[in-house]
């Protein structure tokens, strides 16, 4: 089973596509690495374990083993335990919901309650109901043709090279777009053409109600000699276009590029917020026409919710200086 495969799972469900990476569980017990491999994400901010089955079914796994092994990387690992099974029945996805155990079925059904997410098998005859929320995908590509206008005309293999996205993403995110009204969709043969309307105000207004913050969270680091090839964000950013003043660094980071520099050890946490030299925000999606800084629309969008006065007025200065 493909990491991938789970990726695309959860972002066609909830939005949301973990970077994961293999980890090597060597405090479990033999028959836990036996039977899984294990890989490690976050969803939502949380930590989870991925417990990947090595079995072709659940039938394969003995039930007490696996409640066992829930609990011991509960204790041992400090982790959301989620198994990840090839295939599950329905009495079999039962006994795993009366104990309580996350699990996911990739393309069929997953259970977190955890993260309060429960999801069983698709009803046939039923229409899934759109998200409100633009996917990190669909808003970067938005983002993108409303700053460049470069999108317009391609089919969604090309905006996935053009964006660094793979082609199941692509067109994951230009079917959202077109459900939500934000772009037409234009089959050529095997090909989903977008198509966007000059108007970029017009599409910009349109999309308001379905932004998101694109800021997952906000790590404080020792030092940023490492970042000086990312671009600049948050208050620090901000100040260069308004009045508001800010001297500490602030850089934006996709968290594949985060997680790498931390690996690495190019980059250090500070202890607490505030402390050490700089501040990274990790973001949900980068923009290929990124240089010294991110994007105004999307720094405006990454003070979404936030409610400090200064930013505020600071934001309505970006806004006055816009031109379309």
């Amino acid at each position: 089973m493909t990491y991938t495969a789970i990726q695309d799972y959860l972002e066609l469900n909830i939005g949301e596509a973990p970077e994961i990476m293999t980890v090597k569980m060597s405090q479990l017990p033999y028959f836990a690495r036996r039977q899984f491999s294990f890989a490690q994400g976050v969803l939502f901010g949380k930590s989870i374990l991925f417990l990947l089955s090595q079995k072709s079914a659940f039938r394969d796994h003995d039930l007490h083993e696996i409640c066992s092994l829930n609990q011991l990387v509960w204790e041992q690992a400090g982790m959301l335990p989620v198994f990840v099974f090839h295939s599950m029945s329905k009495r079999e996805r039962l006994l795993l919901l009366k104990r309580r155990i996350q699990f996911i079925v990739p393309g069929t059904q997953m259970f977190l309650p955890r993260l309060a997410l429960d999801f069983y098998d698709h009803i046939p005859d039923t229409i899934t109901p759109v998200s409100p929320m633009l996917r990190p995908a669909a808003q970067a590509i938005l983002l993108e043709q409303l700053l460049n206008g470069s999108l317009h005309g391609l089919s969604a293999s090309e905006v996935a090279r053009v964006m660094g996205f793979t082609a199941m993403s692509a067109l994951r995110a230009a079917n959202q777009l077109h459900e939500l009204q934000l772009c037409t969709l234009e089959v050529k043969g095997r090909s989903k053409i977008l198509l966007f309307t000059p108007d970029r105000k017009k599409l910009r207004d349109k999309a308001t109600p379905h932004w998101q913050n694109p800021v997952k969270k906000t790590q404080a680091v020792e030092n940023d000699s490492a970042l000086c090839a990312f671009p600049f964000a948050g208050t620090y950013a901000l100040s260069l276009h308004s009045s508001i003043s800010a001297s500490r660094k602030c850089y934006a980071l996709h968290q594949t590029a985060f997680k790498k520099l931390l690996t690495d050890g190019e980059i250090q946490l500070a202890d607490s917020p505030g402390s050490g030299n700089a501040d990274v925000q990790v973001w949900s999606y980068t923009l290929p026409s990124w240089q010294t800084e991110v994007d105004l629309l999307s720094l405006e969008l990454s003070f979404k919710g936030n409610s400090d006065p200064r930013i505020k007025i600071a934001l309505f200065e970006l806004e006055e200086q816009r031109t379309w």
